[in-house]
């Protein structure tokens, strides 16, 4: 079993493995938009990862923090076992799945190209859901009403944009692209669309998430935060 870090990827991708890329990159892209199409996109990109494991031999790799997430994985399990109904509880546990986001990542987004392809589908997807809220919002939301967007609760529709602000955040202060001023723009909108939500929760979040970026950053940056 192979460890190793995103960086040190072969740039020899695969062509079958760019199959995976498009793939995750669909699911980025109706990620903020339609949960059903969504969930299409990642179980097609679940069945071709394990495919490529099992079929193609390709090397399983993750970073270190996905073994936190294992071991969480491992005593849910645990407990879901020995609980009350562990039928229901197990039926239930199936969410962890989503956890193997992490690996098949590594494997989908080898080349930079692919990368940057997944997070411009991820910056689609943000804009069509922040501009769907504005829309809604001046159109045909009453006073008052916590915006949905695409999404079915406003709870939702907050953690996504708490995510997605974090990944907006993380790319002005350390990425080098030349486009940080779309994220920025990006991360604009989807502060007023979080704000319109309603959901103090989310901001707690966010506050977290900023935090640790600016640490990542700047560490004597975190003099401001009480600014």
């Amino acid at each position: 079993m192979k460890f190793s870090p995103l960086s040190r990827f072969s740039q020899n991708t695969p062509e079958p493995e760019n199959i995976l890329a498009w793939t995750l990159s669909a699911y980025l892209l109706f990620s903020m938009v339609s949960i059903s199409l969504s969930q299409i996109f990642i179980s097609i990109s679940l069945l071709l990862w394990l495919f490529f494991l099992i079929k193609k031999k390709i090397p399983l790799s993750f970073p270190s923090f996905f073994w936190p997430l294992i071991a969480y994985s491992g005593l849910s399990l645990l407990s879901s076992f020995f609980s009350v109904n562990p039928r229901i509880s197990l039926r239930d546990s199936r969410e962890l799945l989503l956890y193997l986001i992490v690996p098949m990542v590594y494997v989908g987004f080898r080349k930079q190209n692919k990368i940057q392809t997944g997070h411009l589908a991820l910056l689609a997807s943000a804009f069509l859901c922040t501009l769907y809220s504005l829309f809604y919002t001046f159109t045909q939301a009453y006073p008052g009403e916590r915006i949905t967007g695409f999404m079915g609760h406003y709870m939702t529709q907050a953690g996504l944009l708490l995510l997605f602000s974090c990944v907006a955040l993380a790319h002005i202060f350390l990425s080098r692209g030349r486009f940080k001023w779309v994220w920025g723009l990006g991360l604009c909108l989807s502060l007023v669309a979080l704000t319109l939500t309603l959901t103090r929760s989310a901001w707690v979040g966010l506050a977290v998430g900023a935090c640790l970026i600016l640490l990542l950053y700047k560490p004597l940056s975190l003099l401001l935060v009480p600014v």
